[in-house]
């Protein structure tokens, strides 16, 4: 076999056993900080993930609608996508190999309740039956997971806060009766 051959067949002989490692599919997460709702986006590369990649193929984009869109968000609403986690998937796309992380985890514990439980969903409509306001859930639903030192003076955001933690206990207080 000449030099050449030999070169070329080394190359291909190492490029296939380096390519689980080398092509990989990367997914970026982001969440909308209005309605909570996610979008996916995924995408081949070739190379080393951060440090230099290639895009072997077009980006596909998946969207998840928030419970909060669909119930509480205004009808004009407008996504507003923050990064939440980037992660590469080597072995053809199938085991994890990483993460970048952004705002991940942001939603409050009464979104992650409202967004994750039909209980709490009917606990909610039910008490929009006896009163409770549309707008009052939807800012108790997107409030963030914790309040910055420059809204702890904010009476608006204070007052949501406290309305979410009281339902949360009245929910957890109504289910605790109801499993009984």
């Amino acid at each position: 076999m000449n030099p050449l051959r030999k070169t070329i067949v080394a190359g291909l002989a190492t490029s296939l056993l380096l390519s689980p490692f080398l092509i990989y599919k990367e997914r970026k997460s982001y969440q909308c900080s209005d309605c909570l709702s996610k979008k996916h986006v995924y995408q081949w590369y070739a190379g080393v993930w951060p440090e230099f990649a290639i895009p072997v193929s077009f980006q596909r984009t998946i969207e998840e609608k928030s419970r909060t869109l669909r119930d509480f968000a205004p009808v004009n609403h407008t996504h507003d996508w923050i990064f939440a986690q980037g992660s590469p998937y080597i072995w053809f796309g199938t085991s994890w190999a990483g993460c970048a992380i952004g705002r991940r985890g942001s939603m409050n514990d009464f979104a992650q309740r409202y967004e994750g439980s039909d209980n709490f969903r009917e606990f909610i409509r039910r008490k929009q039956r006896e009163g409770l306001d549309s707008k009052t859930v939807y800012q108790m639903l997107i409030l963030p997971r914790t309040l910055k030192d420059n809204q702890m003076n904010d009476s608006k955001l204070l007052g949501y806060t406290k309305r979410s933690n009281e339902l949360s206990e009245e929910y957890q207080h109504w289910n605790d009766l109801n499993a009984q």
